[in-house]
C-alpha cells in the first residue's frame, strides 16, 4: 500500500462505521499493524457481495490508470477516494434495510395512536363517517393498516347504512341492482344503529370480507374490546 495512504486514519474511520468488519482484530495491533489480507479475507468470508463489489471497482480503475500516466501521489490520492467510494456503495449490503412504511406507521404517536394499537392486537373498531351534513355509515371491524391521513384498510367488516328519505325510495331499484351481486355483498334490512333512527329512515348492513375507508369521510374512531 502506497505511503500517502493513511491506514490509521482509514482503519480508525472504519471501526466507528462498520465495527462488525473489524470486531475480533482488535488484539491484533489493528491501528498499528493492520493485516490487509486479514482484513480482506474477512470481507470475503462475511460479506461476498461486498467483496465482488470492491473487486468490480478496483479492476476498473486499475485499468484507467494504467492508460494515464499518473504520479504515485495522485494514485494515492485516487485509492483513498475509491475506497471511500466503496465504503458509501457497500452500506446498502451491510447496513440495516429500511423499515416498510406500515412498520414506521404502527409506532407513531398522538391520536393516531388508538389506531396502531388495533392493528397491533387485532382488535375490533367502530368507524363512522359522515355524507354532507350526517352520519351515514359505521364500519365495525379490524383494521388491517392505516396512513397519516387516516385512511383505513379493515376485515372481516360490518358495513351499516343510514338512509334518508330520498334514499328510501329508491330502495326497489337498489334491490334490483342487487340480483346480480354475491350473497355475502348483498344489503339486509336492518342493524345495530348506535344513535336515533327517525321515522322516515332506513338502515341496512352487509359484511365485507375487507374494505377501504377514506380519512376524509371519518369523523369518529372507537375500540370495542
Amino acid at each position: 500500500m502506497d505511503s500517502e495512504f493513511d491506514i490509521d486514519e482509514f482503519t480508525k474511520n472504519l471501526a466507528e462505521t462498520h465495527p462488525e468488519l473489524v470486531e475480533g482484530l482488535e488484539g491484533t495491533s489493528l491501528m498499528d499493524d493492520f493485516e490487509t489480507d486479514e482484513f480482506e479475507r474477512k470481507i470475503v468470508d462475511e460479506y461476498p457481495e461486498l467483496a465482488e463489489k470492491i473487486c468490480e471497482l478496483d479492476e476498473k480503475t486499475v485499468k484507467e490508470e494504467q492508460e494515464k500516466k499518473v504520479s504515485k501521489k495522485q494514485q494515492a490520492r485516487d485509492r483513498r477516494e475509491r475506497l471511500e467510494a466503496m465504503m458509501i456503495e457497500g452500506r446498502s449490503v451491510v447496513e440495516k434495510k429500511d423499515e416498510t412504511y406500515h412498520e414506521r406507521i404502527l409506532e407513531i404517536k398522538g391520536p393516531l395512536e388508538l389506531l396502531a394499537k388495533a392493528v397491533k392486537g387485532e382488535l375490533r373498531i367502530e368507524v363512522r363517517t359522515r355524507a354532507v351534513d350526517r352520519i351515514d355509515r359505521i364500519f365495525d371491524g379490524i383494521p388491517t393498516t392505516f396512513d397519516e391521513h387516516m385512511n383505513v384498510m379493515m376485515k372481516n367488516v360490518t358495513e351499516t347504512v343510514r338512509y334518508g328519505r330520498k334514499a328510501k325510495k329508491e330502495v326497489g331499484a337498489r334491490n334490483r341492482v342487487q340480483e346480480y351481486l354475491p350473497e355475502f355483498m348483498r344489503w339486509k334490512e336492518g342493524g345495530n344503529w348506535p344513535m336515533p333512527i327517525g321515522a322516515n329512515c332506513l338502515v341496512e348492513h352487509r359484511f365485507q370480507r375487507s374494505c377501504f375507508v377514506k380519512g376524509d369521510s371519518i369523523v369518529f374512531v372507537r375500540t370495542l374490546c
